[in-house]
């Protein structure tokens, strides 16, 4: 690893003398250290990329990635262009090639449907459909652009959803006001981890504020589902955002819940207790606990 434009040159240098950078596998890992490490350094990565006839698709991917996480999303697709255009044994797109681009369109605003629609069309044209984080990203793009009606649609062609894909529809559904199929998706998720979770919270603090209905939809799968720290810790944090942490806490006490020793002990949570104080509504051995 390096960590600035001359060391990376000096490299860059010292990899051309020794003839390195003819051998594609050592190109195309250059390529990729300098995009996802240095992600100041695109421009520089391209410029790598470009020096070499034949690039594999591992380099192509690289700077698809690498942009998909950049501040200009868009110029994924110049890369993915670049690869159905080489004419020198062309690299053929992957899986890999489509979970990145999808990952690009996400990133692009909610009027900006068409990247997105195209790439779906590419996937299905590349035989990719069924690939799991692909399905699970083409969820995750629809909602962020806007279109629940397709992220459903894709959702529920899928025959056994994963759980990647399973939370990715749960987040979709709870960001875009969907709660109720939201919910029902978490109950039967064989595995609730803490994204889902959140999601699931997030989606009822938007839908149903943070009074008593909140609350009692909260309490009810909390009982349910035996909730699990982070997301104890992230409702009490909402909950203090809007001074409704009293009644929050004294909920989370609950024995059914987190035991009074594992939520005095564990350090998180005694941090989000103190960020509750100044609100005025605990007593002083709330905070510090039995054990301090």
């Amino acid at each position: 690893s390096c960590s600035n434009l001359r060391e990376i040159n000096q490299i860059h240098a010292q990899l051309l003398l020794n003839g390195l950078l003819n051998e594609p596998f050592l190109h195309g890992q250059f390529v990729s250290s300098v995009a996802l490490r240095h992600p100041n350094y695109l421009d520089y990565s391209t410029q790598i990329l470009d020096q070499f006839d034949n690039p594999t698709i591992f380099a192509f991917n690289s700077m698809i990635r690498a942009h998909s996480k950049s501040s200009n999303p868009q110029k994924s697709f110049h890369f993915y262009t670049k690869i159905l255009r080489s004419n020198h044994n062309p690299p053929r797109p992957d899986n890999y090639t489509f979970t990145f681009l999808v990952r690009s369109c996400a990133q692009l605003s909610a009027n900006e449907t068409g990247p997105g629609q195209a790439v779906h069309g590419a996937v299905l044209k590349h035989g990719f459909e069924a690939e799991p984080h692909v399905q699970s990203g083409l969820v995750y793009m629809y909602a962020e652009l806007g279109l629940l009606r397709c992220s459903r649609k894709v959702f529920d062609g899928i025959s056994e959803p994963d759980l990647v894909t399973l939370t990715a529809m749960v987040t979709a559904c709870a960001k875009s006001g969907d709660v109720s199929f939201a919910r029902v998706l978490f109950d039967n998720m064989p595995h609730k981890d803490p994204i889902a979770w959140n999601a699931m919270i997030s989606g009822w603090r938007r839908t149903k504020g943070t009074g008593y209905s909140f609350w009692t939809e909260f309490n009810v799968v909390m009982v349910m589902h035996n909730l699990e720290a982070v997301a104890w810790l992230t409702a009490l944090a909402f909950a203090a955002a809007f001074a409704f942490s009293a009644l929050i806490l004294r909920r989370c006490l609950h024995p059914r819940g987190l035991t009074l020793e594992e939520k005095m002990l564990n350090f998180d949570t005694r941090t989000s207790l103190l960020q509750c104080r100044p609100i005025g509504y605990f007593p002083h051995w709330y905070v510090r606990g039995p054990y301090a």
